[in-house]
């Protein structure tokens, strides 16, 4: 009987290795697997934060663009309202030569 018992205690520490074992390995799995997930994880937090910071750019960009374009048009604005108060029946052709002088060439635009 003790023989039968020590060969019974001999599988139980067998089979309790092999499940501690087994267990350590899908622990140990478990572990590489949530190493990578937070790898990838904080790869795609630092891909939004890149994304979101060219999208800031780029919509400061278009702020400033649109900010140009008023600028130019006030400009324009500003100068079409001083030619016409100099010359009230001036032509718009010879608005732009007053407006653009570079591009008069010889009486043409």
């Amino acid at each position: 009987q003790i023989s039968r018992l020590r060969s019974t205690v001999g599988r139980v520490r067998d089979v309790t290795q092999s499940a501690v074992q087994q267990t350590a390995g899908i622990a140990s799995e478990r572990v590489l697997q949530h190493q990578q997930s937070s790898s990838l994880h904080t790869d795609d937090l630092e891909s939004l934060r890149r994304r979101m910071q060219d999208d800031k750019q780029v919509r400061e960009a278009e702020i400033m663009s649109r900010e140009a374009e008023q600028a130019c048009l006030d400009v324009c604005h500003q100068h079409l309202q001083e030619f016409l108060q100099d010359k009230p029946d001036g032509s718009y052709e010879e608005w732009l030569r007053s407006l653009h002088p570079e591009n008069d060439y010889q009486g043409r635009l």
